[in-house]
């Protein structure tokens, strides 16, 4: 996709201002830009998702200290 993007800035780039064709070669590339934006967005997404997952495993089964005082003075906890 990046290539293709480079490609058509250059052809934006040459293509002259009273072409008939230059409006949908500028549309083309504001397009082509928006699709890599969600990509780029969505694979944050995904690597987020894997780190949010790394992170669960390693606070599975925790045991919060202080959670019994925690209850003791009136709050929310397993044992309420």
């Amino acid at each position: 996709m990046g290539h293709d993007h480079v490609c058509l800035q250059e052809l934006v780039k040459y293509t002259s201002e009273d072409h008939p064709d230059r409006a949908h070669v500028v549309a083309a590339q504001a397009a082509m830009k928006d699709v890599a934006m969600l990509i780029n967005e969505q694979k944050r997404r995904i690597e987020n998702m894997g780190k949010i997952g790394v992170w669960q495993k390693t606070i599975e089964g925790w045991k919060v200290r202080g959670e019994d005082r925690y209850r003791e003075m009136g709050g929310e906890g397993k044992g309420k």
